[in-house]
């Protein structure tokens, strides 16, 4: 319970850390022909606008929680002593549901955000999941970028939401550069951030699939834990309206 109120008091910072910038109009400016030689510690404008630093928390806060469920899981199963839960795993995977649950329809695990036209977007704990390595970093991006939504929808046309961002092909393109560094779980510090310094899929962490095939795989749910890598979820547009 408490690790996953922790991740949700993170993910409402950095919401107010993105409308800091929205605030200030650091969208609407020109992107800048290069990024910080280090995203993590640059100064001035992006210093105080950006958010990779807490981007990166809200990853690791994830993969942690996605890591305790996991070897709590894996506890049950071998009835190991150092699991203070008495059930059997399919209670324990039922009990991990249930706090899921009950987080998401909570207010501090409720999350909005305004847009470029003003008005406010809602969305759950299980869409920051789905959205996880979408989120940017980058102050320059329109607040629809900053909350990672989606260019394209299922039926391959425009989606809605993106649909209110005034963002060029110039800075889609600086966001379509930017996924490596948005699939880090951790900060790296001292060292430049180029656009190649990071992975090339996330960490496939998402909770409530993990969950899902809890119940689908049981009695045999272990096979839920292959280390697979999270598969890119769509295409992205590459052209925008000039």
């Amino acid at each position: 319970d408490r690790m996953l109120d922790s991740f949700c008091s993170d993910v409402q910072d950095r919401g107010r850390a993105v409308e800091r910038a929205r605030r200030a109009g650091i969208a609407a400016k020109p992107h800048p022909h290069e990024l910080p030689w280090n995203i993590y510690g640059a100064g001035g404008e992006w210093e105080k606008y950006s958010s990779p630093g807490r981007d990166t928390r809200v990853r690791f806060k994830v993969k942690e929680l996605a890591t305790f469920v996991k070897r709590s899981m894996q506890w049950a199963k071998k009835g190991d002593k150092r699991l203070q839960f008495t059930g059997t795993p399919g209670q324990l995977q039922e009990e991990f549901l249930r706090i899921w649950t009950d987080r998401s329809g909570k207010a501090e695990c409720q999350f909005a955000y305004t847009n470029s036209a003003a008005a406010q977007v809602q969305f759950s704990l299980d869409d920051v999941m789905d959205r996880l390595y979408e989120f940017s970093f980058d102050p320059y991006h329109c607040p629809e970028l900053r909350w990672g939504a989606p260019m394209v929808g299922p039926d391959g046309k425009p989606a809605p939401e993106f649909s209110t961002c005034p963002d060029k092909r110039r800075k889609t393109w600086w966001y379509e550069r930017e996924q490596r560094l948005r699939n880090r779980t951790t900060r790296l510090l001292r060292k430049s951030t180029m656009i190649h310094r990071g992975p090339e899929h996330g960490e496939d962490n998402h909770i409530p699939r993990l969950l899902a095939c809890y119940r689908e795989k049981t009695p045999n749910f272990l096979a839920c834990h292959g280390e697979k890598k999270l598969a890119e979820k769509r295409d992205r547009v590459t052209q925008v309206m000039e």
